[in-house]
């Protein structure tokens, strides 16, 4: 194909905007994952389920606009629930940090893990955590 900068009389250009059917469902898959995750955290995150339901509905109408927009909605809560859990969590870790250098390497990788949205490795931090404060304990 000739473009202007090659020497010809004029540049084409051809934009992928993609498959929002695909883009979608991708989406919807990432959720369900953070989803997994949160339930594995043990975050009550019941209130999500229905949001999917409605943004899977709108997908299979291909209301792609409407899919989206819950999709974004639950994406938001999950990451919020499990962003606030963690935090609380990690604010409970202080006093074991203090006179542990393995969790206070945990709680530091936690941190960096929050911060990355590394969701699936922050959540196998924090059940290690957790094992030591209850061994602590």
């Amino acid at each position: 194909m000739l473009c202007a900068a090659n020497g010809g009389d004029k540049c084409v250009f051809f934009i992928d905007l993609g498959n929002p059917e695909i883009d979608l469902r991708k989406k919807l898959n990432r959720i369900k994952e953070l989803v997994s995750i949160a339930r594995n955290m043990e975050i009550d995150v019941s209130e999500i389920t229905p949001i999917m339901k409605e943004a899977s509905e709108f997908l299979k109408n291909e209301d792609f606009e409407n899919s989206a927009a819950k999709l974004d909605t639950a994406e938001k809560m999950v990451k919020n629930k499990i962003v606030e859990f963690s935090k609380i969590f990690l604010k409970s870790c202080e006093r074991i940090i203090e006179r542990n250098d393995y969790a206070k390497g945990l709680y530091l990788k936690a941190k960096r893990m929050l911060e990355n949205e590394e969701y699936r490795n922050l959540a196998a931090t924090i059940k290690l955590l957790k094992e030591l404060i209850d061994r602590e304990m």
